[in-house]
């Protein structure tokens, strides 16, 4: 009877991925605020500088729901880059920064008293006899002696 090992490993980005993504997400910082900025701004119906605009200094009092949406999805967004950024220097700076990515495999192992160079062969051995039996170069008899043979070589 065989044996199944189940091992787990923890993937997580390279040094050099780690380096190219903070320099990326802090064009996405800046790209943040940038728009954070547009976002936040009074709304005019008067483009800038036209006779008809506000007089400097004055309020407008209209408040967009789509500039609301806007300033917190740019806070949102700043933040999930700034949460990027922290994850990429902690991974930099240590070896214990956490993995974003688990990978479980099994290994199914022979039985510990047969080699494993044994278990191949006996594996071979009993494919090379089911091949001369369909091939009707040994009796079905000659098979399974010759089967059970192997089998009680290999345990």
């Amino acid at each position: 009877m065989s044996n199944r090992t189940r091992y787990q490993i923890g993937v997580k980005p390279s040094r050099a991925t780690s380096l190219m993504g903070i320099v990326v997400l802090s064009f996405f910082f800046l790209f943040g605020l940038a728009f954070l900025y547009m976002a936040s701004q009074p709304l005019s119906p008067y483009p800038p500088g036209s006779v008809m605009s506000p007089l400097p200094g004055s309020t407008s009092s209209q408040t967009d729901p789509g500039q609301i949406l806007g300033v917190i999805f740019s806070l949102f967004w700043l933040g999930m880059v700034v949460a990027g950024i922290l994850y990429h220097v902690k991974n930099l700076s240590s070896d214990d920064a956490p993995a974003i990515n688990t990978v479980e495999y099994q290994i199914e192992t022979p039985p510990a008293n047969v080699p494993f160079a044994a278990t191949q062969d006996a594996a071979a051995q009993l494919r090379e006899l089911q091949k001369l039996k369909d091939e009707n170069l040994i009796s079905p008899t000659e098979y399974d002696q010759k089967r059970q043979a192997v089998l009680d070589r290999f345990g």
